[in-house]
């Protein structure tokens, strides 16, 4: 356990976390030697399992010749041609004396004989990581994802800390173009690295649903208004559906990426295909619920929006915010409280986009707790801004 926390905390990094999966693996291995000796089958039924294996690995670290030219060896493996445990121990033992050429030896024996072993891919992932053989570190890591025995996040973690410790993400790059199968898992791990964003601009696109994390990658770098620029690239949005504020006020479930698009935070509202968000609220607590990043010019606008549905009175109700995101400076603010049950109702307010400091806001909608909660459960079927050319 103490090796996984450390793990888990970030402590190892590159080729040293990978030893340190390895060697973990190792000692449950080395575990699983003792305890099956008394009850596997095979070479027990010849001799006393524990000696035997004994001597077997004695005879695979023979020293002076090479693997099974000693006639023990031989026999033994003969014996029980489908036990790769003591290959495995023998990995182990020979990866403690340092002995990288014996180590390979003994895992790829043990893999022919039993091609889910994990210890013996986990010291083929780390050898290949060590040699610089990409090639073989992407294939080893493929068969340990295919593997299902070992946390994809923490090899997940490895494989891009052998790239940092190198500083050459190049070779990661070009494996992430011929999109595997934990592509994603990858990608986002890269995003968190000190390289710049222009280096995975052409990768993103192969990954959509990594495209809101890198967008905020851009905007934490770079600032909105580059993040933007980026987005409409990613995006290839049409001039139309970018002339009414806010973008999809149709609350359609549309696959371009927020901030610049819905982002939807909460699990009991959904956005349907063809238009509308669904919103079953408690009415408990303050929740975040929809949100998106607009870019509205200093003006006098209207925020309109239509909704339908069922809200107890006092129940709690939902409310539409726009404020500065630049600052937290909330600029307006537009209640949804349903007077009548499943009847169409209209909502605006009137509000200022000040001509300092907010050059992009965020319009968000939220639930606010009644005083007697109860749940609601609404259909928003749009929200929109008009800009008022003239005040009346």
């Amino acid at each position: 356990m103490g090796v996984i926390y450390a793990l888990a905390k970030g402590v190892f990094t590159s080729l040293f976390l990978v030893a340190a999966i390895a060697l973990c693996v190792n000692g449950l291995q080395l575990a699983k030697f003792h305890s099956e000796s008394k009850t596997r089958g095979g070479l027990s039924s010849y001799v006393g399992p524990y000696q035997l294996r004994q001597d077997l690995t004695s005879a695979l670290q023979y020293k002076d010749g090479p693997v099974f030219e000693d006639e023990l060896a031989k026999r033994l493996a003969l014996l029980s041609p489908l036990d790769e445990l003591p290959y495995e121990f023998a990995m182990s033992r020979a990866d403690a004396l340092g002995d990288k050429e014996a180590l390979e030896v003994f895992a790829n024996r043990a893999l022919f004989l039993q091609p889910r072993s994990l210890a013996a891919r986990l010291q083929l992932f780390r050898s290949a990581a060590e040699r610089k053989d990409y090639g073989d570190f992407f294939h080893q890591y493929e068969r340990l994802i295919a593997l299902r025995s070992f946390d994809n996040g923490l090899l997940s973690d490895a494989v891009v800390g052998v790239f940092r410790n190198a500083e050459d993400y190049d070779p990661l790059i070009k494996y992430l173009n011929e999109l595997p199968s934990n592509g994603n898992e990858l990608v986002a791990r890269l995003l968190r690295e000190p390289i710049l964003p222009e280096e995975v601009s052409n990768l993103i696109a192969l990954y959509p649903s990594e495209q809101e994390r890198y967008l905020q990658r851009i905007e934490s770098d770079y600032g909105l208004d580059v993040a933007f620029s980026r987005w409409l690239v990613l995006t290839n949005v049409s001039d139309l559906d970018l002339e009414v504020l806010p973008f999809n006020g149709a609350l359609e479930a549309r696959p371009e990426a927020p901030p610049f698009n819905w982002s939807n935070h909460y699990e009991r509202a959904e956005l349907k295909s063809d238009g509308g968000l669904f919103v079953s609220y408690p009415g408990r607590k303050l929740t975040p619920i929809l949100r998106q990043t607009i870019s509205a010019h200093p003006s006098v606008y209207v925020l309109r929006t239509e909704a339908i549905g069922q809200m107890p009175s006092e129940g709690g109700m939902l409310e539409w915010r726009v404020s500065c995101a630049d600052q937290p400076k909330q600029i307006a603010s537009l209640p949804i409280r349903l007077r009548q049950a499943n009847e169409t109702q209209f909502f605006e307010t009137e509000f200022v986009v000040p001509t300092e400091n907010c050059e992009f806001q965020r319009l968000e909608l939220i639930g606010l707790a009644g005083a007697f909660p109860e749940v609601s459960r609404i259909e928003i079927r749009n929200v929109w801004l008009e800009e008022l050319t003239e005040r009346e």
